[in-house]
């Protein structure tokens, strides 16, 4: 219910209140998100320039504890999903997704991370408004993902995936996604990106 116009800049993305919405307006009248920023981070923190910090290292977070401040250890509720641009060849073939569906093993994903994580039944995560229960129970079938396959339109183009340079095990996922994708028979290049780039090339 809150909507919020958006203005980017070669540093920083402002998130300003769209007065005009129809909806329930937010007391927040801008966010101002500060685009690698890294080496500033600390210091602009401690000046009271920005409120956050998403990421930092042992050394920050020694400097962060010897000004006084307590830093505070809690869990996060983290989703990983494979987005699929479904507009595009080869994404727009039913059959093709099912081959992505059946074809990936997600047990042996989880095992990257410790098998700590369950199966979703969407991208939400669970107890939110709108998820739905997870599962344990895994999908996988590589003849049935073949088979699928066989009967898209797929011609052997080469698909590109990216990752996130900052996701866990960034290079053992790339090594998981190229070895499924090439067992079900796609020919696959999987980068690992600086996704604060990417993200800030959408905007614009």
């Amino acid at each position: 219910s809150i909507d919020m116009n958006i203005k980017f800049f070669k540093k920083k993305i402002i998130l300003l209140k769209n007065s005009t919405y129809h909806g329930h307006l937010t007391s927040i009248d801008k966010v101002t998100y500060y685009v690698r920023e890294y080496e500033k981070a600390l210091s602009m923190f401690k000046t009271g320039l920005i409120d956050f910090i998403p990421f930092y290292d042992a050394l920050q977070a020694k400097e962060i504890e010897s000004a006084g401040w307590k830093i505070e250890k809690r869990g996060q509720n983290i989703v990983w999903l494979l987005a699929l641009n479904n507009n595009k060849k080869p994404f727009n073939d039913e059959n093709f997704r099912k081959a992505l569906y059946y074809g990936i093993d997600q047990k042996k994903y989880m095992s990257l991370f410790g098998n700590k994580d369950s199966l979703a039944n969407g991208y939400l995560p669970y107890g939110v408004l709108g998820s739905v229960s997870p599962s344990n129970e895994a999908r996988f079938n590589l003849e049935l993902a073949k088979g699928y396959l066989s009967r898209s339109k797929y011609r052997g183009e080469t698909i590109v995936l990216d990752l996130p340079e900052a996701i866990y095990k960034a290079a053992s996922q790339k090594e998981f996604f190229e070895d499924q994708f090439r067992k079900i028979g796609i020919s696959t290049t999987v980068k690992i990106q600086d996704f604060s780039k990417i993200w800030a090339e959408q905007i614009v």
